[in-house]
């Protein structure tokens, strides 16, 4: 997680020959970033201009299909419609490559900001988030407190590149725990190795920030699954599935007895009139637990999502 010496200033807090060939390196690679962003927003928007055309496309021939039926609007509608799918599809891939490379730039912004000592977007930056939420027995937090290690401008601010939580504890383990010459001697060996790589080093830290910026704490959904279940002291939404459905079978029974005559009381009208007021209820009920129900099933999801990013993040550490 520590950035090699090549990109950071070095004695006295002067930027050697070689930190300025490291900045002027990260400089060239985020105007190459910013040039392609560029190009794919402009492909975004064009898509979401296809988009827009194709659905007014699909709508406007679904209705004179419906109004005509007329053979010839219903193709249109089905031909827009599958277009409009494939222009949505394309139009992801290339959001996601947005995505990717405003995750590059965030990156670069931060070792470039590294090597001039620039300790406001240091601190900006949402990478120093994780130092907030470090776990350290008394000791650890003793010495952190004594050395500045922690903070705005801090040691950690400087060194620390881990996109995960789990990659800042880490780091912040290191830093405030005491460690033998051997271990200190395998990690500087280590870092110097990776400091002439700086492009998987790039690569690696763009795909860390974007599982720590995606991905939740694989802890979280543990505790959210061993947690109390939601549905046990709603035993009205537990009910009500089977209640609509008697609902709804005594509605159609009551109309199918009145006849089809057209009149108030016909049974068109009073099965349209009992739907329309289920309907409304269950719309009412849907409104009212929408919320806790979407947390639930967007937690399920973004933790199922987290295992694969996890799992990309740990083979690109492969060497």
């Amino acid at each position: 997680m520590i950035e090699d010496p090549s990109g950071e200033p070095s004695e006295n807090n002067r930027p050697t020959e070689k930190s300025f060939s490291g900045f002027d390196w990260y400089a060239s690679q985020k105007q190459r970033s910013e040039d392609d962003i560029a190009a794919l927003t402009s492909a975004d928007q064009r898509f979401a201009t296809i988009r827009l055309a194709l659905f007014a496309v699909f709508v406007l021939g679904f209705a004179f299909a419906v109004a005509t039926q007329h053979s010839l609007w219903g193709s249109i509608a089905g031909i827009s419609f599958m277009g409009f799918l494939f222009a949505v599809i394309r139009n992801e891939s290339v959001r996601q490559k947005l995505d990717a490379l405003r995750a590059n730039q965030d990156t670069l912004n931060r070792l470039m900001a590294r090597c001039q000592r620039d300790w406001e977007s240091l601190d900006k930056d949402l990478l120093n988030r994780h130092q907030d939420h470090l776990r350290l027995d008394s000791d650890q937090t003793t010495l952190s407190r004594d050395l500045d290690l922690f903070g705005r401008t801090s040691l950690f601010s400087l060194v620390s590149m881990a996109g995960t939580q789990a990659g800042a504890q880490m780091l912040g383990t290191w830093l405030s725990s005491a460690s033998t010459p051997k271990q200190a001697e395998e990690r500087h060996r280590i870092a110097a190795l990776l400091a002439e790589n700086r492009e998987s080093r790039l690569s690696f830290y763009t795909r860390a920030r974007q599982v720590g910026c995606q991905a939740d704490d694989p802890s979280a959904f543990v505790r959210w699954a061993v947690g109390p279940r939601w549905l046990e002291n709603r035993t009205a939404i537990q009910v009500w599935p089977a209640i609509s459905s008697v609902v709804f079978a005594a509605i159609v029974a009551v109309g199918l007895s009145r006849g089809w005559d057209v009149g108030f009381g016909s049974g068109v009208r009073v099965i349209a009139v009992g739907l329309i007021v289920l309907a409304i209820v269950n719309l009412i009920l849907a409104a009212v637990f929408l919320t806790p129900i979407a947390q639930i099933f967007a937690t399920a999801i973004a933790s199922r999502r987290s295992v694969g990013d996890l799992q990309s993040l740990l083979d690109a550490a492969r060497p």
